[in-house]
């Protein structure tokens, strides 16, 4: 322990002709690292774990001193208005991008849910986002993080699942209304829930448009095993539990119709799995692949990848014929 206050001071030491240049956030990191150098020696970690800690230390002052030392550590303007963890960024247009969720610090704030983000005029720029209360058909949305956000033809962006934002974290799936159809006008949006009956509240899913306008919804971990009732969290954030639910969503004519959500025959996805990634080809055949999978108490990275294609007579999910 002892050699361990020495190194760190003797770290910080080396900064101080840097310290007084450093940004909040990297003053805080300092600051804390100080303090850490002052604990008394009960509260130190097993020897261990304190070299690990003090190795990780080290690479981070040195990397602020480097970042320092080039001014790659100044905030670049247009940045987000406020911290946003587990948000999604759909395109409006060539410039324009709507940004939402994953503010783990307000999460009750209405005014900071959404914002846009326009890169034209240079440099970038965020605009905050009003919520309409009067112009929604639903309550307030809740605040998410994991989620996906579609753009649908109109413009509109259909928001789906994601986890709860509660006192700084994100864990629990969206259940009651875990679809939103977003509507922007101007500076402001209105939000309408959407019929949702037949999906499990998830994160880490996936979304992607078709090329008829509809949205295929997959996988995704929920907060429980649904054939075993017991909860998908064991130890410390640690998840094991993924679906093979999949659905396809058609927007209504407006916002304020209600679109229809339908599961796909079949099992769904060949293989069960959440954090993966879809995209639309050419073909109008979507790619499946990655993420991770559950099987018993075990989780594994997928390299499997399996196709969606409704439009050939067969299998609506098939992982036979991909090769890599």
């Amino acid at each position: 322990p002892n050699a361990y206050r020495r190194k760190i001071k003797k770290l910080l030491d080396q900064m101080g002709g840097v310290v007084p240049e450093l940004g909040e956030f990297e003053a805080l990191q300092v600051s804390e690292a100080a303090a850490r150098a002052e604990l008394p020696q009960q509260e130190l970690h097993a020897p261990k774990q304190a070299q690990l800690d003090l190795s990780i230390l080290e690479g981070t002052l040195k990397a602020l001193k480097d970042a320092l030392a080039t001014g790659e550590h100044d905030p670049q303007p247009g940045a987000l208005l406020v911290p946003r963890v587990g948000l999604t960024l759909t395109a409006l247009s060539p410039s324009r991008a709507l940004a939402w969720g994953g503010n783990l610090d307000q999460p009750d704030a209405m005014g900071t849910l959404a914002e846009i983000i326009s890169i034209s005029p240079a440099p970038p720029s965020a605009t905050p986002l009003a919520y309409d209360a009067a112009g929604s058909t639903s309550a307030s949305p809740v605040a998410t993080a994991f989620h996906t956000a579609t753009l649908l033809p109109d413009g509109d962006v259909l928001i789906v699942g994601g986890y709860q934002i509660e006192g700084g974290i994100a864990l629990n799936p969206i259940d009651a209304t875990p679809i939103w159809r977003v509507h922007l006008d101007g500076d402001e949006f209105s939000v309408h829930g959407q019929q949702s009956f037949g999906l499990q509240g998830v994160g880490y899913h996936a979304a992607v448009a078709l090329p008829d306008g509809r949205v295929l919804i997959t996988g995704g971990a929920p907060s429980y095993f649904p054939s075993e009732n017991r909860p998908c969290v064991t130890g410390q954030n640690a998840w094991t539990c993924s679906l093979p639910q999949a659905l396809v969503y058609t927007p209504g004519p407006t916002p304020r119709d209600l679109g229809q959500l339908e599961s796909l025959p079949g099992d769904g996805l060949v293989v069960s799995r959440f954090g993966h990634q879809m995209v639309l080809l050419e073909s109008g055949i979507v790619l499946i692949t990655g993420g991770l999978h559950r099987d018993g108490d075990d989780l594994f990275t997928e390299t499997s990848a399996e196709v969606y294609n409704a439009s050939d007579g067969g299998p609506v999910f098939d992982a036979r014929d991909v090769e890599f």
